[in-house]
């Protein structure tokens, strides 16, 4: 037998892991379902890659965690709209993408003590807010496409199908990795990241490094067929005929030596499938790299300092909300009200008081501008409201000091 053929990901050990294995066949039968998913659309194999990037971290917990929709962009400010809808690759050079899963490294400390040590002491779920993160990074990602159609007049078309979807899993990984490692947020330059690309239940994978986006040369492929237009009594014609496997040239056997199971630098493995020894053994090494990157997150990653870490974790924690919005003049407050908080009539309900905290104040110049104007508000008002008392004074000693006309003199005497 050969080395780590029989592998299990961690947690499908034991009765529990079973289940999980049981779940995992379920949800590649709903994504591959002519009932389930009638359309072959990527989104039902969702279900299958999440348990797998779930499962392939879950004994480099708490350090590691597993991702969906994880958006990356360029560091500089971005006004951008976040109701718009999720692109999984970015449409010009340098901009945001969202790979379908990624795993995320990060380094876990409290609040009050010095330096960057993990936290000795969890808190409980509901006071998380005693934690900060001191050390993050970009480990994996994982760009998900639909499955091939299984349903093919030969292999060849089976295969090109397959190939065609993988290759554009591929570039897209690539893109968003040099999205990702460009930006010292993630990871600093020069540094790695495993790349997977899923296809149903076909995968491969690389390790990407910046300045590796090129793909090795591919023989041109048609166009990826909607199969699952078929309906009638030719659907299940004995023409047509379920395959499950490609040429050997595409796919990746078994190795004698498990270190002969990593990638080629700067390029992908073959295809393989899940469940396949090739499969085992490929998924050892990249949970191998995984935790390797892990471990090494505190050398690739610049020391911070408690005051820029703080500062930090300032500005994302209490200046998200106003940070976003400084810079544009008409943003519709909470509530309905105009570009100035003072244009509610009801201050006392004022959805903005919550801004109007001392240490909101003393941390961002826009909540200050913000507050000196609501001052200056009432004071005008007070103003206004001094000056409306005072005619009123005035014009009730008008009436007592005036002198009383000859008629009203001569009423008074008779009367």
């Amino acid at each position: 037998m050969k080395p780590y053929e029989n592998y299990i990901l961690p947690g499908l050990e034991g009765d529990e892991g079973q289940k999980r294995l049981k779940s995992l066949i379920t949800a590649l039968t709903v994504a591959h379902s002519g009932r389930a998913n009638p359309r072959r659309l990527e989104d039902p194999s969702y279900a299958f890659w999440g348990m797998i990037f779930d499962l392939i971290v879950s004994d480099l917990a708490p350090e590691v965690i597993s991702c969906a929709q994880f958006r990356v962009y360029p560091s500089q400010a971005q006004e951008i709209d976040l109701d718009v809808s999720n692109q999984t690759v970015h449409g010009r050079e340098g901009a945001e993408s969202i790979p379908d899963f990624v795993h995320l490294a990060a380094v876990v400390s409290e609040r009050k003590q010095r330096g960057q040590a993990p936290v000795k002491s969890w808190p409980e779920l509901e006071r998380w807010d005693l934690l900060t993160i001191s050390r993050f990074g970009l480990l994996t990602i994982g760009e998900i496409k639909r499955p091939a159609p299984r349903h093919h007049a030969d292999r060849k078309a089976y295969q090109e199908d397959l190939l065609l979807l993988q290759q554009k899993s591929r570039h897209q990984a690539e893109a968003q990795a040099k999205t990702a490692l460009n930006d010292g947020r993630y990871k600093l330059e020069g540094s790695e990241v495993v790349l997977i690309a899923g296809t149903g239940d076909w995968w491969s994978f690389r390790y990407f490094k910046p300045g590796q986006e090129k793909l090795p040369s591919s023989p041109p492929l048609r166009k990826d067929r909607d199969m699952s237009k078929r309906s009638g009594p030719h659907a299940r014609s004995e023409t047509f005929k379920r395959y499950m496997d490609i040429d050997s040239a595409y796919m990746e056997l078994p190795v004698a030596d498990i270190n002969d199971a990593e990638p080629p630098e700067g390029e992908w493995s073959g295809l393989m499938r899940f469940g396949t020894p090739a499969s085992n053994q490929r998924l050892f090494v990249v949970h191998r790299k995984i935790k390797l990157l892990k471990d090494a997150l505190t050398v690739i990653n610049e020391p911070v300092t408690d005051t820029e870490s703080q500062a930090e974790e300032d500005t994302v924690d209490d200046g998200d909300d106003i940070r976003e919005y400084e810079h544009v003049d008409d943003y519709e407050y909470p509530g309905g009200l105009g570009s100035d908080p003072s244009d509610d009539e009801d201050l006392d309900n004022d959805p903005l008081d919550c801004f109007f905290e001392p240490h909101w104040e003393a941390k961002h110049p826009v909540v200050e501008r913000m507050a000196r104007e609501k001052d200056s508000e009432d004071e005008s008002n007070e103003s206004g409201d001094k000056r409306e008392g005072s005619e009123d004074k005035s014009g009730g000693s008008e009436d007592e000091t005036r002198e009383e006309s000859p008629d009203e003199l001569d009423t008074l005497s008779r009367a």
